[in-house]
């Protein structure tokens, strides 16, 4: 379909025109977008469910392809506590749709809107400091290439390729399936507590620590935080049904939406009412089925910038950011957010060889960010950060490549796999544009094809191709 209106993300500081929107409902049909915008020389960007800030999913004059008509789940492996699941399905669809089969995600962030392969693309986390993000439960991937045609991507097979497809920004091409690994389906208590901002602080790695997972919420000028922790429960048991919490987050929903607009027609009262909304925290509990109790509704919009820093500095970087907020006065009344991450090894990775600690600030949509944006990222920055991809970040490619240690090693595969840069948007084009010019002696990728089993090299008879894949991985 022709664009005819703009296209919008969930935050509203996104919008854009592409020449047409297209909604493949099979793997062959994105395989021949691909070819046909390769052929007349359009650029091609996916979108998921938008829920991101940055200029990712932008496609001004450029072909946006959605992936919502290729969803659901392809297979379940019992025996190996594994699913195959098409790129367009919902996070919150999976959940349900796990647990009829006894198994779960091992973990998930407080949203559940994205598609799971944008979850994945963008680095999407949960909190617990003995968890990974959500791309550390993939196994194996299924991507169509600027060629036009499919490649299969294990973490077995090729290490190396997967670590830069699993968090690839769009940037590698079009996943249109992947293989989670889950785990045995599990209940979860959710404690919601009231503490002082110092008892947390003087604390944090211990109580970090004692929870499978810990978060904390402190509010600007506020003199209290709110915990919240996740532990497992008996799966027999649980407290809380789909419609007390729905009415719960209605309530949460609607007075913060109320505040929200007061506000940004009467900044200056900002500093008064966060110390009220931070005295009027209340303490609750509940247990309920794993991706139920993940997840918290959010329907008054916002902006959001996030940054992982070392664990091990999470409790300067948090006192600092307090410190700020207090001498600068920012008008500003969202709460931010704290969570932690176990450390891992995908090149793009924000927690890439590091526990992190994500520390993510806030802002209404109608509200004036600028100022308080840059200046928590200034402290964030001097604290080791690396943004969130999803997220508001003023970042270059420059300032990419000096934090990130394999920056070079996933440019690398990106011009191996898209040396015309079919898969870039301008804001893409910025960040790799050391990288991004079609080079005449780029890396040559074999090409693939889809067989009735499984994905085979297209050989030549003697095995050169599949040679020449090895080849061109190690140098990678």
């Amino acid at each position: 379909m022709t664009a005819k209106a703009g296209i919008s993300n969930w935050g509203g500081n996104l919008k854009f025109r592409p020449v047409e929107v297209l909604y493949p409902t099979s793997e062959e049909e994105v395989c021949a977008i691909v070819r046909r915008a390769k052929e007349e020389g359009k650029k091609v960007r996916v979108v998921g469910s938008g829920h991101s800030w940055t200029p990712l999913i932008e496609a001004e004059q450029a072909v946006l392809v959605n992936m919502d008509d290729y969803s659901g789940i392809v297979s379940f492996d019992s025996a190996n506590c594994r699913a195959n699941i098409r790129a367009g399905t919902k996070l919150k669809h999976i959940g349900p749709a796990l647990w009829d089969h006894q198994m779960a995600m091992e973990n998930m962030g407080d949203i559940d809107s994205q598609t799971i392969a944008g979850a994945i693309s963008t680095g999407t986390h949960g909190s617990g400091i003995k968890l990974q993000s959500i791309p550390n439960t993939l196994t194996s991937l299924r991507i169509v290439v600027a060629s036009g045609e499919v490649i299969h991507v294990s973490r077995e097979a090729d290490p190396r390729l997967f670590k830069a497809c699993a968090i690839s920004l769009g940037a590698l091409g079009i996943i249109t399936e992947v293989q989670l690994q889950c785990v045995p389906i599990f209940n979860l208590r959710c404690d919601l507590s009231k503490r002082k901002p110092e008892e947390v602080l003087d604390n944090l790695r211990a109580l970090v620590e004692q929870h499978r997972s810990f978060e904390f919420f402190f509010f600007p000028y506020g003199d209290a935080v709110l915990v919240k922790t996740l532990n497992e429960a008996p799966v027999d048991h649980t407290s809380v049904t789909a419609k007390c919490r729905k009415l719960d987050n209605f309530v949460e929903n609607v007075s913060l939406e109320i505040i929200s607009k007061y506000l940004s027609k009467q900044p200056e009262s900002c500093e008064t009412l966060s110390k009220l909304i931070s005295s009027s925290v209340t303490c609750s509990c509940f247990t309920d089925r794993s991706y139920g109790a993940f997840v918290t509704a959010r329907t008054v919009k916002f902006l959001e910038m996030e940054y992982s820093v070392p664990y091990e500095n999470a409790v300067d970087c948090v006192r600092q950011m307090r410190k700020a907020i207090q001498n600068e006065r920012f008008q500003v009344h969202f709460p931010i957010e704290v969570r932690f991450v176990k450390g891992d090894d995908l090149f793009l990775s924000p927690a890439y060889g590091r526990d992190s600690c994500y520390i993510a600030v806030h802002c209404y949509k109608e509200q004036e960010y600028k100022a308080y944006f840059d200046h928590m990222e200034q402290i964030l920055l001097m604290c080791g950060g690396r943004p969130h991809w999803g997220k508001m970040n003023t970042l270059t490619g420059a300032d990419f490549q000096d934090i990130y240690p394999q920056w070079h090693e996933f440019c690398s595969v990106k011009a191996a796999l898209d040396p015309s840069c079919l898969f870039c948007n301008p804001y893409l084009c910025e960040l790799f544009k050391e990288h991004g010019r079609a080079r005449a002696a780029a890396p040559q990728v074999p090409t693939w094809h889809t067989s009735a089993d499984d994905l085979m090299c297209r050989g030549t008879g003697d095995g050169g191709e599949a040679a020449a894949l090895r080849s061109a991985t190690n140098r990678w």
